[in-house]
């Protein structure tokens, strides 16, 4: 079967038509980029890139009385240090984590997940979505200019067990 040009752009069009309905239905996925930690500085500190892994989450959005479900993708990107125990191999003796979320724009409004969220909070929501990690408290805190904006990154005591 050969298609012409009009029906080609008819079936071009439906097509088109077609996504943006299911995407209303099915609701939008929203993605974080990855927040990679620069080659210089793991060379400095000694750590290495020991995996980055995307996490599913879906959302419940409000705006004007519309209620809407949002899938929203969290990037997590894991560093760690290994010490050399001779003849009993490296192990993992220190960890730290950068985590990514997406900017999420859905009804004229801008969500944030962790918005509002101090430090602290952050680090229990961490810990209560993965078992492997057990965060302790707080024992540094200070400023750092990240794209242009001044945040507080804290460091915290912890444990995290071995994947498997």
């Amino acid at each position: 079967m050969r298609l012409g040009r009009r029906e080609l752009g008819v079936l071009v069009g439906c097509s088109i038509l077609g996504a943006g309905c299911l995407d209303l239905v099915r609701g939008e996925a929203f993605v974080a980029r990855p927040a990679p930690v620069a080659a210089s500085v793991l060379d400095e500190t000694g750590y290495d890139h020991y995996r980055t892994v995307e996490v599913e989450e879906t959302h419940t959005v409000e705006a004007g009385g519309v209620s809407r479900e949002i899938d929203v993708v969290n990037v997590r990107s894991e560093y760690d240090r290994r010490v050399d125990l001779g003849s009993l191999g490296k192990m993992r003796a220190a960890v730290f984590t950068t985590l990514s979320t997406p900017k999420i724009e859905v009804l004229g409004r801008t969500f944030n997940p962790v918005e509002g969220m101090d430090n602290q909070e952050v680090a229990d929501e961490l810990q209560s979505r993965y078992e492997e990690i057990s965060i302790g408290t707080e024992i540094d805190r200070r400023a750092l200019t990240v794209l242009g904006d001044s945040i507080d990154v804290s460091k915290f005591t912890g444990r995290q067990r071995s994947p498997g």
